[in-house]
């Protein structure tokens, strides 16, 4: 189990500032990887090619006809629940592009970004104050979903999740701008 406070430097400022608040410090699993919530469908998978599998030989020398790489990576970590159950998520988001050049890849650039996730709606004023003093960003994550304010606290994980993927993929969106723009030069 990883130490709470490698997650979270400022789990003790939390713990400070939310004395009501449960906080997790068993260091399980990110949510990402918690259990699907959707049940497994199992499909057929049409072949394209042949009816039976087999090697095919392609001609030409191999290339890679591409300049550049881009990835991202997410983490979500709860962190606490408030005296209503409402989350409290970390989020951690990065990403990166790799160029190749001469047969070897580099990292032109990177981004990383670490915020809070809580739905304000749900929790008391002096809470998300609390929240928003810790010297990250906190984000709202029932602002655009006035139905949140009385959802069960599973809803409340799940908006966490979404946002902290549409950061990813805007954080991700960014990196390929500037290098696209870059390479339009």
């Amino acid at each position: 189990a990883r130490d709470p406070k490698e997650r979270f430097p400022s789990l003790r400022a939390l713990a400070r500032a939310l004395p009501s608040a449960s906080l997790t410090t068993e260091g399980g699993p990110p949510l990402e990887l918690s259990p699907a919530t959707d049940p497994p469908v199992l499909a057929r998978a049409d072949v394209i090619e042949d009816d039976a599998l087999r090697g095919h030989r392609v001609a030409g020398a191999p290339e890679a006809p591409f300049l550049a790489f881009l990835d991202g990576t997410q983490r979500s970590d709860l962190v606490a629940h408030t005296t209503d159950g409402a989350p409290i998520v970390l989020g951690v988001v990065g990403a990166v592009i790799r160029e190749w050049t001469g047969g070897r890849g580099a990292t032109w650039s990177h981004g990383r970004q670490q915020r809070l996730y809580a739905p304000r709606a749900a929790m008391l004023p002096a809470e998300w104050d609390a929240v928003t003093s810790l010297g990250l960003t906190a984000i709202d994550t029932s602002a655009n979903d006035a139905g949140l304010a009385e959802a069960h606290p599973a809803a409340h994980r799940d908006a966490a999740i979404q946002q902290i993927q549409s950061d990813r993929g805007q954080l991700e969106q960014r990196l390929a701008q500037r290098w696209c723009a870059e390479r339009a030069e």
